[in-house]
């Protein structure tokens, strides 16, 4: 039996997204995230290009990696860890039945009415050692890049070249883009169309038009707008939008 809408949740802050809802049929999309599938009930399927199709209850993809991702009832959780402080998941690690357990134990934890998620929004070894049962170990990058980082972050409409940002690191652009890659272990072209599509779920609640929204995020035109998201996540905006209306929004910092 389907859950009803009105029981999904988005948590999102600057390094961890949590979100349980309708999954839709999305098209192939290239997250910029280490991204963790968890189903509602039963098996999830998983396909990455030619590989064989993978099945599990918990199924991971790394960041970039195009892949297409199918729920029988159409409802997932998806767990998004922005690699970027992180690099890879640890050695060995892999989905457990008690993570499983704990994202569903959690989802209806804060559906409840009345019901308040206490969870230390930027403290991310925390979360996930609430989510997964596991801290995921963290790291630190170059100031230079920190701080490119940290303007992508928190800056919506972020729009800088790369020669810009070499400009502000005192770097030519081609060292800029070496280091950048080396670093953050992805390219920056890649990484910043990630972090704009990314920050559409902050947005998700609001009552403004398409336009205005894509504004807003730096795009230039609608198309462009509706293309981009669409290449991320597999889904228009409009539809993202559409299927968050009944989604309780636990934070978004």
């Amino acid at each position: 039996m389907q859950a009803p809408q009105d029981t999904g949740f988005l948590f999102m802050n600057a390094d961890r997204v949590l979100y349980m809802g309708l999954l839709g049929q999305p098209d192939e999309r290239v997250m910029g995230a280490h991204t963790v599938y968890v189903s509602c009930r039963g098996q999830l399927v998983l396909r990455c290009g030619d590989a064989p199709a993978q099945r599990g209850e918990m199924l991971t993809v790394p960041p970039y990696v195009p892949h297409r991702i199918e729920a029988r009832d159409k409802l997932v959780y998806c767990l998004l860890i922005e690699p970027e402080y992180l690099g890879r998941l640890p050695a060995g690690w892999q989905p457990s039945a008690e993570a499983v357990r704990r994202l569903r134990a959690f989802h209806q934890h804060v559906v409840q009415p009345g019901q308040q998620a206490s969870l230390p929004e930027q403290d991310n070894q925390a979360l996930d050692q609430c989510w997964l049962g596991q801290a995921l170990p963290a790291r630190t990058l170059e100031p230079r890049i920190a701080q490119i980082m940290n303007l992508m972050r928190t800056d919506p409409a972020f729009s800088l070249t790369a020669a810009e940002c070499a400009a502000l690191c005192q770097v030519s652009a081609s060292r800029f883009m070496h280091l950048f890659k080396s670093e953050v272990g992805y390219s920056f072209r890649h990484v910043r169309t990630w972090k704009r599509a990314r920050h559409l779920l902050a947005l998700v609640k609001r009552q403004d038009t398409l336009t205005t929204i894509a504004q807003e995020l730096g795009y230039t035109d609608a198309a462009y707008f509706s293309n981009s998201i669409r290449q991320v996540s597999g889904l228009r905006p409009k539809d993202i939008i559409a299927g968050a209306r009944r989604v309780k929004v636990i934070r978004s910092t």
